[in-house]
């Protein structure tokens, strides 16, 4: 029988079935693997929303022991039937007595992913290890049969619907059979005067299709109150039209106004636009409709905002432009734009549809920074379907500015500024960085090899030559050159002034070139910046080289070591696993799971502008 699982939420006083589950780190017969390629969703200190409560065990797969007490790095997966990931997360576990307790969506929101009732299974995987198998399957919990308001559900007052009148009805004149109705409500029913049901007399009430022209609307000045409500026929034009010539600042043509707390203006449309707003005006700070509102400290976006859109589907704001700005926002003191998502879709997605080229997101700043973001995983994500997926550029004078800048702030661990990776496996050609110039690095440099790579001298339009480096254990220097020897057999090497401010422990070789040299030897050693050579004949051609160790500030800081053990944290992994046969899933540099981009299909979807 597949385990399950059942849940409660902290927010619901709910019946739950707990159940333990024991995770063999490391076990590989009992493991499968995480996707390569993870959902796209948002990450933060504390999601809203309903949060599971989870407990497991954690072994030593070899001992069966309880793992030792720390903190783990883990994921959480939930599956559909067929083993599509619905949703994760990567919560740091607290392990005491190989036992741990979490709350998952605690930084992930759970969203919809149990909204269809369909069955779900969960995933666990420790550190950078497999997932276990088999995945647990998330049981239902007990819910209410009856509640004790179920007998009355379909009564009011013990009374079924028939009993009562509908919430919309009609009553005629013969209804009313007592009483008299107040002489300050006009009637619409003439026969009720005729009647005497009311304190008027038939020409003292209004027919019940009369009609009043504008003189009769608002006529001394004062504000109208109560609901206007305009019906026009299919076809028709404006259920109201209100127009002013008036150039005073401020003035309108319709002034909607709520003193209490609900709208000042309600516009709704069952198939089109709920409202339409044109200007003729053109210039700095004209606008078809203007939003404003009073400044207050301490709000959210959510809470107050000169203009608010919200959409259960499609756009809750869009903005069309022909030659200038679809939306333009502008703020003094704080976000000129905010948008926020909880969901697994981006808070903000721009498209550019001209195939001809041009921009999804421009940003720019005077002073400071042109586009910021900030992320819990990634801040920033580019993703290009047929060019740059992130291009930084600047045209700053000064010194130190760059078109792409990174730094890693991180305490701890192998952190990155700049970090770019490709998939060899697939495509060869692929580079994780290419750089057009010249290239500076201020710091150590490694690497697992390297050399340089050229339009090949003979063929260069349809080869490349390749060399690869000399190295060393030491930060080794070397030098050579050649020279004839004088009458006596010597001769002496001049060398750079900075020769020995620079190396130390020289090592020396001398070769004769055409004739024999047996008796060649370093009569002076290195002094002064100067060695010697004798021994040979004279107007003998002599080759030398010479070698020497870095002894630089710099160097004698940072030498570098010649091997090294691997940190707790990288010990059974690879920097490059495929070489010695391993999975992708033990490399050292395993990147973190990246946003899904947008497909092509859902991008020209989206490119239908409201």
């Amino acid at each position: 029988m597949k385990p399950k699982l059942s849940f409660h939420s902290r927010r619901a006083a709910l019946p739950v079935l707990l159940l333990t589950i024991i995770l063999m780190a490391n076990n590989a017969q009992a493991q499968q693997a995480v996707p390569a390629v993870l959902p796209s969703v948002p990450q933060g200190p504390e999601a809203a929303g309903p949060q599971l409560q989870f407990q497991g065990r954690l072994l030593d797969p070899v001992t069966g022991q309880p793992k030792p007490d720390g903190t783990y790095k883990m994921i959480f997966s939930i599956y559909d039937s067929v083993g599509t990931q619905l949703w994760y997360e990567k919560p740091t576990v607290d392990v005491r007595g190989g036992l741990y307790n979490v709350y998952l969506g605690s930084q992930v929101g759970l969203g919809t992913v149990f909204d269809s009732g369909a069955d779900r299974w969960l995933g666990i995987a420790v550190g950078g290890d497999a997932e276990a198998v088999p995945r647990i399957q998330i049981g239902h919990v007990p819910y209410a049969m009856q509640t004790d308001l179920a007998a009355n559900s379909l009564l009011l007052n013990g009374q079924t619907a028939s009993s009562y009148a509908a919430a919309v009805h009609a009553h005629s004149a013969a209804d009313i059979t007592s009483g008299t109705l107040s002489t300050s409500v006009y009637s619409a029913y003439a026969d009720l005067a005729a009647d005497s049901r009311i304190g008027l007399a038939a020409s003292q009430v209004a027919a019940g299709d009369h009609n009043h022209d504008a003189t009769y609307v608002n006529a001394t000045g004062d504000m109208m109150t109560g609901v206007l409500a305009v019906s026009i026929p299919a076809g028709g034009s404006h259920g109201v039209s209100s127009i002013t010539a008036s150039t005073a600042p401020g003035a309108a043509g319709v002034e909607a106004k709520n003193t209490g707390a609900g709208c000042g203006l309600n516009a709704y449309s069952a198939s089109n636009y709920g409202v339409i707003a044109i200007t003729g005006a053109t210039g700095p700070g004209r606008a078809a409709v203007r939003g404003l509102i009073g400044a207050a400290s301490g709000a959210s976006p959510a809470q107050e905002a000169g203009v608010w859109g919200e959409a259960a589907e499609g756009y809750g704001l869009a903005g069309q432009s022909t030659n200038s700005y679809g939306v333009w926002a502008y703020s003094a003191n704080s976000y000129g734009l905010y948008a926020a998502a909880n969901g697994t879709n981006p808070a903000i997605y721009a498209l550019n549809s001209n195939a001809s080229g041009g921009v999804g997101v421009w940003g720019q700043s005077n002073r400071s920074r042109g586009v910021y973001a900030q992320g819990y995983d990634v801040g920033a994500y580019g993703y290009g379907t047929n060019g740059y997926g992130l291009y930084g550029y600047s045209s700053a004078t000064t010194s130190g500015y760059a078109g792409v800048g990174g730094h890693a702030a991180g305490t701890s661990g192998a952190v990155y500024g700049i970090k770019g990776s490709c998939n060899t496996a697939a495509n060869a050609s692929c580079l994780a960085g290419y750089f057009a110039g010249p290239v500076y690095v201020s710091g150590m440099l490694t690497k697992a090899g390297g050399g340089f790579k050229i339009d090949h001298p003979i063929d260069p339009q349809n080869q490349y030559l390749y060399h690869s480096f000399v190295e060393s254990p030491d930060m080794k220097n070397i030098y050579d050159g050649s020279l004839v020897l004088d009458a006596e057999g010597k001769a002496w090497v001049e060398l750079p002034d900075w020769f020995e401010a620079l190396n130390r422990d020289f090592r020396y070789q001398l070769t004769a070139v055409g004739g024999p040299g047996p008796n060649l030897f370093i009569a002076q050693k290195i002094q002064n910046n100067r060695f010697q050579i004798a021994g040979g004949t004279s107007g003998l051609e002599v080759s030398w080289q010479v070698t020497g160790i870095r002894r630089d500030a710099y160097a004698n800081a940072h030498r570098i070591p010649v091997e090294e053990d691997k940190s707790a944290e990288q010990q059974g992994t690879y920097l490059n696993p495929d070489a010695f046969g391993q999975p992708e899933s033990l490399g050292a540099n395993l990147e973190l799971p990246l946003p899904v981009p947008p497909n092509e299909e859902a991008a020209a979807a989206n490119s239908n502008q409201p």
